[in-house]
């Protein structure tokens, strides 16, 4: 009798990240929930313990592209305000420094080391995690090069391993020095003011769309509201779809559709901030220092918000709301700097994908 069934290959993937969170806490997140999972994930797989498509026979593998991911953008998405965007130019010019910094090392010392094909592969994968090493492995397996192919996922997956502790480590810093010039007073401020709807002039900004009705008000209109706003931005992305490009490039993607129509709903009051916890379905959907003295952004910060080219999404968020589980903040600041860091975070994400797509796009035809 074949014993991987959906549900016991389901709660082997929980164990998995059950113990990985165990393993975080214990190393203060130096250690990150999703590099522990992974590296017993692999310790299994390859000693022939458990099949290696357990999470295709837990349901999960096409469950995450189409649910959880654009439920989690939508929820990320309306924790950012309109009026906390213009500060933000500073993350995403960090983000596209760092990306320059990362194809000059790799046209320079990577074309030394590794030649021009591996060079010039390497470069869209480290600038933009999963999305741009999707295009350039495609890109590779249409010309028949699986050994390109493999390549870029094992960069992909390398830097993800690496890039964790390098997040949690600037992270904790970053929490430190705000602590050690008295800042954290201030960000605990700005997150009662803003969750609160109050505007710089200290008046309740009320917004476009009124609350839903008392009678309405539940979990299920949040989630109902939630999946309805990523079903136009999934369409508005698809329709920004290249014609004859293959493998299929959006002009606007639907991971960057589901940021924008999440940040607009928000904004418009259509959806309540924060919807996930509110709808208590969290746990269930889950070169730049130099750079950042210019622009009088903390360098610590500035290393957290690069590392999003290497995380992609969620591991841009999971990495800020471990490093702060597992601080001596108080719960109250832990609650405003998750809200004040989260959204620089995911902006740097959606910065590198866009960066990363216009550099997959110039290096993928270069290569092959």
């Amino acid at each position: 009798m074949d014993i991987w069934a959906t549900m016991t290959a389901f709660a082997l993937v929980a164990f998995l990240f059950t113990f990985g969170n165990w393993v975080s806490n214990k190393t203060k997140a130096y250690m990150s929930s999703v590099n522990a999972a992974l590296i017993v994930f692999l310790i299994l797989m390859y000693t022939g313990l458990i099949p290696a498509n357990v999470a295709e026979i837990a349901g999960l593998a096409g469950m995450q592209a189409t649910m959880v991911i654009p439920l989690c953008v939508v929820d990320v998405a309306t924790k950012i305000r309109l009026r906390e965007l213009v500060p933000e130019w500073r993350t995403v010019l960090t983000v596209l420094v760092s990306i320059i910094g990362i194809a000059a090392v790799c046209l320079t010392i990577g074309y030394a080391l590794l030649g021009w094909e591996r060079a010039m592969s390497a470069i869209a994968p480290l600038a933009g995690a999963l999305l741009a090493t999707t295009i350039v492995q495609q890109q590779a397996l249409a010309v028949g090069d699986s050994g390109i192919a493999v390549y870029v996922m094992i960069v992909f997956l390398v830097q993800v391993s690496l890039g964790l502790p390098i997040a949690t480590i600037a992270l904790k810093k970053y929490f430190a020095e705000l602590r050690a010039k008295g800042q954290l007073r201030d960000v605990v401020l700005l997150e009662q003011t803003a969750g609160a709807g109050i505007n710089a002039k200290g008046v309740e900004k009320k917004p476009l769309i009124p609350p839903t009705p008392k009678d309405w008000q539940c979990e299920y209109t949040i989630l109902f509201k939630m999946a309805l706003v990523a079903a136009i931005a999934y369409f508005v992305g698809e329709a920004t779809a290249i014609p004859g490009s293959n493998p299929k490039i959006h002009i606007l993607t639907p991971t960057l559709c589901y940021m924008i129509f999440g940040f607009i709903a928000g904004e418009i009051g259509f959806i309540e901030r924060e919807p996930l916890e509110k709808s208590n379905s969290r746990g269930i959907i889950l070169c730049a220092v130099i750079f950042a003295k210019c622009v009088k952004m903390s360098p610590w910060l500035a290393i957290a918000i690069g590392t999003t080219c290497y995380l992609g999404f969620p591991c841009s968020q999971i990495v800020v709301e471990e490093t702060v589980r597992t601080s001596d903040l108080t719960e109250e600041e832990k609650r405003a700097v998750n809200a004040y860091v989260i959204p620089k975070m995911i902006i740097g994400y959606m910065s590198a994908s866009i960066f990363s797509l216009l550099t997959a796009g110039i290096t993928a035809p270069l290569i092959f």
